[in-house]
């Protein structure tokens, strides 16, 4: 009897393995269908939209490392203003004097100058996604968005590099050489 159930086992598993094989040698079949189609496909595409897609590919990656390179840009700038506003209100709180008179006005616009730098960087974030829409959907709108998006540009160096200046200023003025 033990035999018989051995057997009977053994048979099974066969039987399983028979149906793995059969199922993994029809997938194969598949695929191999598939691979066939593919290189036929491959074959079939000309010089033309080799080159086509080529190019699809070549002006997508330059869009991409333009905008990566200029949010990297404005990022620095972002980082270094906030940093310029924390320089500015840990030196305002150094001494033992209040600022005050001439201290205090340049205190004022290297603040103001860095929190413009700011603001302007935000912008330059929002108008660079609607930029990005109307490269694909509307090419009038972005000629538009192109020339407001340099100008915020000029805007954003201007305020950081008056930030600066001010900032130096005001440690010049404040260390009272």
């Amino acid at each position: 009897m033990t035999d018989i159930l051995e057997r009977l086992k053994d048979a099974r598993n066969k039987s399983e393995l028979f149906q793995l094989k059969s199922e993994l040698l029809r997938k194969e079949s598949e695929l191999s269908k598939k691979e066939n189609e593919l290189d036929t496909r491959s074959l079939n595409l000309n010089e033309y939209e080799k080159n086509t897609a080529c190019d699809i590919e070549y002006h997508s990656q330059s869009y991409a490392a333009f905008f990566n390179t200029r949010m990297e840009k404005d990022k620095s700038i972002l980082t270094l203003s906030v940093v310029g506003i924390g320089y500015l209100a840990t030196f305002s709180t150094l001494g033992d004097e209040k600022l005050d008179g001439l201290e205090l006005i340049i205190f004022i616009l290297a603040s103001l100058s860095f929190i413009s730098s700011i603001i302007f960087v935000i912008q330059i974030f929002k108008l660079n996604g609607d930029y990005i829409k109307a490269i694909l959907v509307d090419g009038s709108k972005a000629s538009d968005l192109e020339t407001k998006l340099k100008n915020y540009d000029r805007c954003v160096l201007f305020c950081f590099i008056f930030g600066l200046i001010f900032t130096i200023v005001l440690g010049y003025v404040a260390s009272e050489i």
